[in-house]
């Protein structure tokens, strides 16, 4: 799946150059949505086989959107203000989670620590969301991240194309 991450960092300045940051962001955003539900279809046997396609795929389109974005970023945002569009960003980032997940599931005992869903629920308490399905924890946070994709590609080009 880390190879998918190397993928997406080399063909990332070739989307850009060939149809710019912009539409290349778009592009690589709207590429991961069947990749990322290829991970949830996965089962023992050859099934297993979907955890590594959408893991590959999902690298490769996050990471050239990640840095696509971030040239279109540095490209068009003035200096001055640079670093406090980057913190509006990562704020509003992160204080959505809770919005998107409330009660996001919490690991089995013998899995290695995960920060997000270890700390609980919003009022700190440790056993909100010890009983959600991981299964369909899983289908909801792809078909989120596909249907805020979808919206975003849409607004971004004002519907024309």
């Amino acid at each position: 799946m880390s190879v998918g991450g190397l993928l997406g960092a080399v063909l990332a300045p070739t989307l850009g150059r060939r149809v710019g940051t912009a539409r290349g962001t778009l592009i690589a955003e709207l590429a991961a949505a069947p990749f990322a539900l290829l991970i949830p279809l996965t089962a023992p046997g050859p099934r297993l086989l979907l955890v590594v396609a959408g893991g590959v795929g999902v690298g490769v389109t996050v990471v050239a959107a990640n840095v696509l974005k971030t040239s279109f970023r540095q490209a068009y945002v003035p200096r001055q203000i640079l670093g406090r569009v980057i913190v509006g960003g990562r704020t509003f980032l992160h204080s959505s989670v809770r919005w998107v997940y409330p009660n996001p599931p919490r690991p089995s005992s013998h899995s290695p620590p995960v920060p997000e869903f270890t700390a609980g629920g919003s009022n700190g308490d440790p056993t909100m969301g010890a009983a959600v399905d991981l299964r369909r924890f899983r289908w909801r946070r792809r078909a989120v991240s596909v249907v805020v994709r979808r919206i975003l590609a849409v607004s971004a080009t004002g519907g024309r194309r």
